[in-house]
């Protein structure tokens, strides 16, 4: 037991000292005391006791509720904001629903804490405050977090060789030393997790082998005073190691960066960086090295400094020399609240790091950003098991293992189960690559790819075929439009039903749809990397606004930001793709013909026919499926046309007619007429002789009376000249 809880226990006279009961003023006194050192545990301890002389009194339960929170006890923290709600109902303390659906959303309730938040809504009108903006977020988090499914993945816990029941974040792995910080106390029992006032980090290094039975040892010299030290990162060019030095001030860290040279294997002096990378009263800390691609060696850190977007955010600065230049915000992956702990994969041009704004599965969650010159993507969340509901930080990679730091369920802990971090790891999975025939059928998960744009966007009032827009660009515009859409959604009747189709198509399906495409870009990517040619099959949808004609051109121009959007790729492989036919595109622009004609067209009712949730599922580009090409260009054969496609009017068994032409001067011999397809029926026969200069027809007959929605079959003709094996599709809608 730590002494300073021992020295409050004799000031209070402990529960009952001579028969008198501590006084409720007293507990409360104390309690806010420890709150505001950040002495978590003992003010939860204090609330808890004063709470017990009265429990009606919402105040009292408000401090116990944000004092649970501050010390990650998710679960009773739910339990008391609940319980403030149930009595408050937002009249004196409206965040209580906000800090209900976070805390929900951190125990992994994601469609609890959805409805939570979704309620605390309506308790904040103003698009400028931060209540409204977070919980415009985390409606949209949830709903992505119930995307992903449930977790079925898991995670290897290094063991109590190098995780205590305090706290530990690793760092870096060297020479197969992992390093990493540790929080230590000056005692601990086995009762009780003590947060005590001679609490230091330090710096520590341990081998990683699962087989070690050495102790971890500490990394003497790097604290001045009773300063705390944390963070890695290795110059190998320079010999400089970068780290933290922080100040506890009333248990909360005052951080700077500092480094040190290490010279044959010595530690020299340490030397905080200068007011460049240091600005003066601001927290500075988790510096990461890394080298671009033109050979600038850029640090980067988080620091809550002035002209950031948020609290703490990613910060850059070149190192020149022994010096530095002037650091700028990393403002593309920045947000309003949190962005730390930044790591460089310096193989993929990849910025890792955590933030609790971007979507999640619960509190600080690591993301990464794609890095290419000037040009950053937008973060997308790692994925589990990386991530979970808990505090996910401090991600790094070592050969072929992954680390992060995290307080989920699992860490050690005594009573609190989400009170510490731990060091968690895996192994790289080597890739699973994409199986050679990537059909609708097949991957259900994946295709069609869906995603949608604004009404008559791009290029409103054109009757032109093309655009020059990407589509992310559409995107953005549309996203910042979903507003209006909601507001004019609520004039239809049963507007509160129209109102909830409507977020919930904007959460997931357009937002959910641009996160499928970028996942097809990578396939895409990963398929041109081997040297390989695919087929991207792609159909374009209108709401029935304007005449036929004019939603086709509609629909190409539609389709024609998806090309733009691979074409003005980052990647010059894909840029390259679409004129070079590596990537072939296969357009059914179909416009209103494939739209649900009973669709309002009512150009004086915009609010059906252009706001409404109905027509705003029909403005889509589907990416109905993709197949990998092998066959070879060959002038001595024609095979038209690639595609046909049967409408839903068109039902029953139907025929396809296709050419086969032989332009050489050697007969083909067509083999076999094969389909993967039960749809496709295809006759027996004998083989079939192509003569030079003539061309035959093949008849392919399908019943898609036994099918459901847009499918894609495809037909392999195969010759006994292997290099001329030809493909043809037929597309259905049922």
């Amino acid at each position: 037991m730590s002494r300073l809880y021992l020295i409050l226990i004799c000031l209070l006279g402990f529960n009952f000292i001579g028969g008198a009961q501590i006084k409720l003023k007293d507990l409360i006194s104390f309690a806010d005391e420890q709150y505001k050192k950040g002495d978590y545990y003992y003010a939860c301890d204090y609330y808890q006791q004063a709470l017990a002389i009265d429990s009606n009194s919402i105040e009292l339960r408000w401090k116990y509720a944000e004092t649970l929170r501050a010390y990650k006890n998710y679960t009773a923290a739910e339990e008391e904001y609940a319980k403030i709600y149930a009595f408050d109902e937002g009249s004196v303390y409206p965040n209580a629903l906000l800090y209900l659906g976070l805390m929900q959303k951190q125990n992994g309730k994601y469609k609890i804490a959805l409805e939570s938040f979704k309620l605390a809504k309506t308790a904040f009108e103003d698009p400028a405050k931060y209540e409204y903006k977070k919980i415009e977020r985390e409606i949209a988090s949830c709903y992505w977090a119930i995307q992903q499914g449930p977790d079925t993945t898991s995670i290897e816990h290094f063991n109590e060789r190098i995780n205590t029941y305090d706290a530990e974040f690793g760092h870096s792995l060297k020479d197969g030393e992992l390093i990493f910080s540790s929080l230590k106390a000056d005692t601990i029992n086995a009762e009780e997790e003590v947060y005590a006032k001679h609490y230091t980090t330090a710096l520590y290094t341990a081998s990683t082998s699962v087989d070690s039975t050495g102790k971890t040892k500490k990394i003497e010299g790097l604290s001045q005073g009773k300063s705390s030290v944390g963070n890695a990162s290795f110059d190998e060019e320079s010999g400089y190691f970068y780290f933290s030095i922080c100040q506890d001030e009333a248990f909360n860290y005052n951080c700077k960066i500092a480094r040190l040279k290490i010279i044959d294997g010595k530690w020299g002096k340490a030397d905080t960086l200068s007011n460049i990378i240091n600005t003066p009263n601001s927290n500075t800390t988790h510096p990461m090295l890394y080298i671009d691609n033109d050979g600038r060696k850029l640090l980067y850190f988080s620091s809550n400094r002035a002209g950031g977007k948020g609290e703490m955010d990613i910060w850059c600065s070149e190192i020149i020399g022994d010096g530095f230049g002037s650091a700028f915000n990393v403002n593309q992956i920045n947000s309003i609240e949190n962005e730390i702990c930044p790591w460089f994969d310096q193989k993929n041009q990849r910025l890792y790091f955590s933030s609790t704004w971007h979507n999640n599965f619960g509190g600080y969650d690591v993301n990464f950003a794609d890095i290419n010159g000037e040009k950053i993507s937008k973060p997308k969340n790692a994925g589990r098991p990386i991530n979970s509901p808990a505090n996910d930080l401090y991600y790094f990679e070592s050969k072929d293992s992954i680390f992060v730091s995290s307080n989920r369920l699992g860490s050690f802990a005594k009573k609190n189960p989400t009170c510490c971090s731990d060091i968690y790891f895996q192994v790289i999975p080597k890739p699973i690559l994409p199986p050679d025939t990537l059909i609708v059928n097949q991957i259900e998960t994946i295709f069609p790819v869906k995603i949608y744009f604004e009404n008559d966007h791009p290029n409103p009032k054109s009757w032109a075929k093309t655009s020059n827009l990407k589509y992310s660009q559409t995107l953005e515009a549309y996203q910042k439009m979903f507003p209006t859409y909601l507001a004019k959604g609520d004039s239809i009747i049963e507007s509160n039903s129209e109102s909830e189709k409507l977020n919930n198509f904007f959460n997931l399906n357009v937002n959910q749809g641009y996160e499928d495409l970028l996942k097809l870009t990578d396939t895409l990517l990963l398929y041109l990397s081997r040297g390989e040619r695919v087929r991207v099959f792609v159909s374009g949808m209108a709401s029935p606004l304007h005449q036929s004609q004019y939603n086709v051109n509609l629909s190409q121009r539609r389709i024609e930001t998806l090309l733009n959007e691979w074409r003005k790729h980052e990647n010059p492989l894909l840029q390259a793709a679409l004129t070079n036919k590596n990537i072939e595109i296969i357009e059914i622009p179909f416009g209103e013909y494939m739209a649900n004609q009973e669709t309002s067209d009512d150009l004086n009712n915009k609010a059906q026919s252009v706001y409404s949730y109905d027509a705003s599922i029909e403005r889509r580009v589907e990416i109905v499926g993709i197949d990998k090409n092998k066959e070879l260009i060959n002038n001595d054969l024609k095979v038209q046309p690639m595609i046909v496609h049967f409408k839903k009017l068109e039902l029953g068994k139907r025929t396809a007619d296709f050419s086969i032409k032989n332009y050489g001067l050697t007969p083909l011999t067509i083999s076999t007429i094969t389909s993967t397809s039960s749809a496709v029926l295809l006759n027996e026969f004998n083989e079939i002789v192509v003569a030079p200069g003539t061309e035959i027809k093949l008849k392919v007959s399908i019943d898609i009376t036994k099918l459901v929605g847009l499918q894609l079959h495809k037909i392999q003709i195969n010759f006994t000249d292997s290099s001329l094996n030809s493909t043809i599709y037929i597309s259905s809608e049922n």
